[in-house]
């Protein structure tokens, strides 16, 4: 695996095959960085929640000053998610990294670029929100019909 340069690398990856979230996060980018004030966000079609997140998720982005993360680090900003999952992205090619040493460091700035890209896939504009995978649910152990043979019946 190898560093990528330049912010929107990390989105012209194979990872959705549907352009439309991709294309709207480079335009986040390309008025990102023509203006940090965040107002061209108000012209970019996208949902309200996605455009809160995305204000946000830029925000901290905008602080925060590094430039790679271990993977420990990048899967906590990702809301802990599990090394088989982030081992997955990175070999996707949808979180770019490199070794430094003996460590596997990822590049923030695809970090943050997944969330927003995230964010606006959960919330499409035209269309119904995505619905979250519910957990399994407990099993419900159903009683038993009663055996009237398992009992005594004392006479």
């Amino acid at each position: 695996m190898s560093a990528h340069s330049g912010l929107g690398d990390a989105l012209r990856t194979p990872a959705s095959t549907d352009p439309g979230p991709r294309k709207i996060v480079d335009d986040i980018l390309r008025g990102w960085a023509s203006d940090p004030t965040l107002a061209f966000l108000d012209a970019i079609p996208i949902h309200p929640t996605a455009r809160v997140i995305a204000r946000d998720t830029l925000r901290r982005w905008a602080a925060d000053q590094r430039i790679s993360v271990s993977r420990k680090v990048s899967r906590e900003m990702q809301g802990d998610l599990s090394q088989t999952r982030h081992i997955e992205l990175e070999l996707s090619g949808e979180l770019p990294s490199y070794l430094e040493g003996s460590t596997r460091r990822i590049l923030v700035s695809a970090v943050y670029q997944r969330l927003i890209r995230l964010a606006i896939e959960a919330h499409p504009f035209d269309s119904p929100e995505k619905k979250a995978r519910q957990p399994a649910q407990m099993r419900r152990v159903k009683p038993r019909p009663a055996n009237p043979r398992s009992r005594s019946i004392r006479r």
